[in-house]
């Protein structure tokens, strides 16, 4: 992972570096990672709580930050498309700098790539880390694929649903729901819990008028009633504690001298 990093030992003491400005200013995943450690190592408080901001916006530990990173361009948003490798060396980093509440995001993204588990076993992650990702891919794969795709057919058919057939709109989400299954072929976004339905086509879907206004409201409330139940239980499925912890370590880390 070596070749992640970028040669700034000259500008680490600097009191300003116009190549690494605050958020939400547009930076890069290697600048970032590399800036993080060396002000970590020689203690330039300062630059590590600017990395850590940058860092800590691409592992949101709530929901609605998870929303507002989807909706984020490129420019704001330095992981987007992230290798395995990258995926990899953030949990390696995070592990090191004792900044855990990253911990959950960074899993959770290193799930995408779990087709690469060649890659994942033979890297420098701990054993430990190794055992608590494939653990939480088997939980994602099972349990929580069926948990987010619940509100696709349950109930079958929604309370003051006004579709002019009584089994259509009830037939078109478990239509969807059987696509969203076949389509899955375990990798990158595919298979995820938050990432069945992106943004666009939800909202696509929703005014397609395939089913009723009724049911779409609905439907839009069950979806996000499952995010949020999985969300509150993304550190644990992955082994790392509870979100209330993780929230007082982030505080602490950003607490301003």
């Amino acid at each position: 992972m070596g070749d992640l990093y970028v040669p700034i030992g000259s500008y680490i003491f600097t009191s300003r570096l116009s190549f690494f400005q605050a958020p939400p200013a547009a930076t890069e995943f290697a600048v970032v990672l590399s800036i993080q450690r060396l002000s970590h190592k020689y203690n330039v408080t300062w630059l590590f709580q600017r990395a850590v901001e940058h860092m800590t916006i691409t592992h949101p530990t709530t929901l609605d930050g998870w929303d507002a990173l989807q909706v984020l361009p490129p420019s704001g948003n330095f992981m987007q498309g992230t290798d395995v490798e990258c995926c990899m060396a953030v949990v390696v980093m995070a592990r090191e700098l004792r900044l855990d509440w990253m911990l959950p995001r960074a899993f959770y993204r290193l799930a995408r790539h779990r087709t690469e588990a060649l890659a994942i076993l033979q890297s420098d992650l701990a054993l430990a880390d190794k055992a608590s990702l494939f653990n939480g891919v088997r939980l994602l794969d099972t349990e929580w694929r069926r948990k987010a795709l619940a509100f696709l057919s349950e109930p079958l058919r929604i309370a003051g649903c006004t579709a002019d057939k009584p089994s259509r709109c009830s037939d078109v989400r478990v239509a969807w729901k059987k696509t969203v299954e076949k389509s899955d072929d375990g990798r990158a976004l595919k298979g995820m819990p938050l990432d069945f339905f992106n943004t666009a086509n939800w909202s696509a879907w929703m005014k397609s008028g395939l089913v009723c206004q009724q049911c779409a409201k609905e439907m839009t409330r069950g979806k996000r009633a499952g995010h949020e139940a999985f969300w509150a239980q993304l550190p644990e499925i992955f082994g790392l504690g509870t979100w209330d912890t993780l929230e007082l370590m982030k505080n602490e880390t950003l607490k301003k001298e």
